[in-house]
């Protein structure tokens, strides 16, 4: 794992060695599974960039980066809410997922 707290991003990156994930997978999701499309959907929400990498046999790389003008964004009494309380507080029922 790597975190890196840049004045322009913040940067989080998970690498393993596993077995990979298809490309076919990674690309699209599983049916009736949620994980990378949530995942997408997520850093979506706050602004952010995901990416994956992988290749079977090899492992997964995914790689969160978050621009600095929204991780570090400055709390006020009138916006009490910053993208980590977006991305975890949210709904958990307004996209018809539990």
């Amino acid at each position: 794992m790597e975190l890196e707290y840049g004045l322009k991003q913040l940067r989080l990156l998970v690498r393993d060695d596993g077995r990979g994930i298809d490309q076919q997978v990674l690309r699209s999701g599983r049916e009736g599974h949620w994980g990378i499309p949530g995942m997408r959907e997520r850093a979506e929400e706050i602004g952010a960039s995901l990416k994956l990498w992988s290749r079977e046999g090899a492992g997964t790389e995914v790689e969160l980066s978050i621009p600095g003008r929204i991780a570090y964004e400055l709390q006020s009494s009138q916006r009490p809410k910053n993208w980590f309380e977006k991305l975890y507080l949210r709904n958990p029922h307004q996209d018809g997922r539990k």
